[in-house]
């Protein structure tokens, strides 16, 4: 369900409400990925004050729920164990807030224009596990390797900045220069310690590892608008 409203209260503001939801079940699934749910809520408002001049500013949040079961098969010699008991539940959450903000000034009516624009989402992830009920068949050793151990919050950032002046000539053509400015960050305990080999083991890992950074990018572009 997607719900997407606008509102005009003036001729110079416009006001956007934007409203999502979603709902999975795998109802045959005993293992695995049972059910997911999400859900997203934010608004957009726009404010004309003059001809050449508009601001926007906007805000979203996404939530992302899931349910996930599984179970521990120790192996001993040639024998692989399946108890029932051994099964741990992974109640998982992501949670994305995105704030942005922006304006177009003309300089020169319909021929130069200025933009200029920002971008914040942080998105942050949970995963509560726990057994349905305590781990009581087998050995010992085998009870602690099927016990459900607490799991760390993982954490996003990423910023986006940007500027551009455009000119407007020949009626269809379009000239642009422009600035930006991005830096991502995370925290990830999945991934922050991993080197690329273990030593002592020849394998070479090459997992998806997103690494922070911090980037300037300088465009120039030339468009041509078909009308």
């Amino acid at each position: 369900v997607d719900v997407i409203l606008q509102f005009t209260p003036l001729e110079t503001l416009s006001i956007t409400p934007t409203f999502g939801y979603r709902q999975d079940d795998y109802i045959a699934s005993r293992l695995g990925l049972q059910e997911e749910t999400s859900w997203l809520a934010g608004m957009d408002v726009t404010w004309s004050p003059a001809e050449r001049m508009s601001f926007s500013t906007g805000y979203l949040r996404e939530a992302f729920s899931r349910q996930l079961r599984s179970r521990s098969r120790p192996v001993t010699g040639a024998t692989t164990f399946d108890f029932k008991d051994y099964e741990w539940v992974s109640n998982q959450a992501d949670t994305i807030h995105t704030l942005h903000a922006g304006f177009r000034l003309g300089l020169i009516p319909r021929v130069l224009e200025w933009t200029a624009g920002a971008n914040y989402s942080i998105a942050v992830g949970d995963d509560d596990t726990h057994n349905p009920v305590p781990p009581a068949s087998g050995t010992a050793a085998q009870r602690a390797s099927a016990r459900a151990k607490p799991i760390p919050a993982t954490q996003d950032q990423l910023l986006h900045v940007d500027t551009a002046l455009r000119y407007h000539f020949w009626k269809s053509w379009t000239a642009s220069l422009g600035y930006a400015f991005e830096s991502f960050q995370k925290n990830d305990w999945r991934t922050d310690r991993l080197t690329p080999v273990l030593p002592g083991v020849t394998s070479i890992w090459l997992g998806d590892d997103d690494r922070n950074y911090t980037a300037h990018i300088i465009g120039v572009t030339l468009a041509y608008r078909f009308r």
